[in-house]
């Protein structure tokens, strides 16, 4: 039996070269960029701006006012933005994103049922296409794993 590290729900390996989720990634920004509440929230906490890209610094603070909001991260840690910026780096450029990055988007940036709709149909193509499976009735995904191979829980210590 092997064991295989178990990665975050909803995520899906990718080297670095590869955008998994190149897509999602092209969206995502597209959506940020061009829905012009989005773009004036990131806007508003970025110190440089390209209107080629979303600035990450900028809406790595979105982010982290909403899991602040939310009461998920103490507002006592005020290096949130900083710690979220490789988070925020992933999903822009497609490497990695998960079912929690993409509802941390949807909720933080407010975003419409459409843009929302969008966002997550074109996710789900990608985690398919990936290898990924949903776990029935919970909206998560993680990834299955490779064939003849078990996962183990913690508890089960190769029994």
């Amino acid at each position: 039996m092997t064991v295989i590290d178990a990665a975050p729900a909803g995520a899906i390996a990718a080297t670095r070269d590869v955008a998994a989720f190149a897509r999602t990634a092209a969206l995502l920004r597209q959506i940020l960029l061009d829905d012009l509440r989005c773009r004036r929230r990131w806007l508003r906490h970025a110190r440089r701006t390209g209107m080629q890209q979303p600035n990450q610094a900028g809406v790595s603070w979105v982010l982290a006012l909403e899991l602040w909001d939310r009461g998920e991260m103490p507002e006592s840690r005020r290096t949130l933005p900083r710690s979220l910026k490789d988070r925020t780096s992933r999903a822009l450029s497609g490497r990695l994103i998960s079912a929690s990055t993409l509802t941390l988007f949807v909720d933080a940036f407010d975003l419409c049922e459409e843009q929302e709709q969008q966002l997550y149909a074109t996710w789900e193509a990608e985690s398919a296409q990936a290898g990924a499976w949903p776990v029935h009735g919970s909206g998560v995904h993680r990834s299955r794993p490779p064939t003849g191979e078990q996962s183990l829980g913690l508890t089960d210590r190769g029994r």
